[in-house]
């Protein structure tokens, strides 16, 4: 993660993330304008976990989750915005037409808490005795 080839990709995202402001103010679609911050704070995340020692042996793994996991929550809204509702030949308005873009994250960020934090306690980074700890102990 600390190569410059990775470092270019975080700052591409950043750069990115800025032209589609600026292309989304010019368009006039405040929609596109409000996500792209995702952007800034995806690749300021990704750059600052490249530079900082890992907390843990394990560290990577739970990034690259919460990151894989992330881009399922945005395939997710991207698809019922936009193909749903053509695939189904239907149109949401009213207070309904949020629920596409609030669902998936609010199914997603906390699957991503409980999935990272089973495998913290799998991998016992959790503060808690693991099994070799205990036979140890009682041996």
């Amino acid at each position: 993660m600390r190569t410059p080839f990775h470092t270019a990709l975080g700052i591409a995202g950043i750069t990115a993330a800025g032209g589609m402001i600026v292309l989304a103010l010019a368009a006039g679609q405040p929609v596109f304008a409000a996500l792209s911050p995702i952007g800034f704070l995806s690749g300021r995340g990704n750059l600052r976990f490249a530079r900082q020692p890992y907390t843990s042996r394990m560290a990577w793994w739970y990034e690259h989750m919460s990151s894989m996991l992330g881009g399922g929550i945005a395939f997710h809204t991207a698809f019922l915005v936009i193909g749903a509702g053509r695939l189904l030949g239907t149109q949401l308005t009213g207070f309904a037409s949020v629920v596409p873009w609030i669902l998936p994250s609010l199914i997603g960020i906390p699957a991503t808490a409980l999935w990272v934090g089973y495998y913290r306690r799998r991998f016992n980074e959790d503060g808690g005795p693991n099994a070799a700890t205990v036979v140890a102990r009682s041996a």
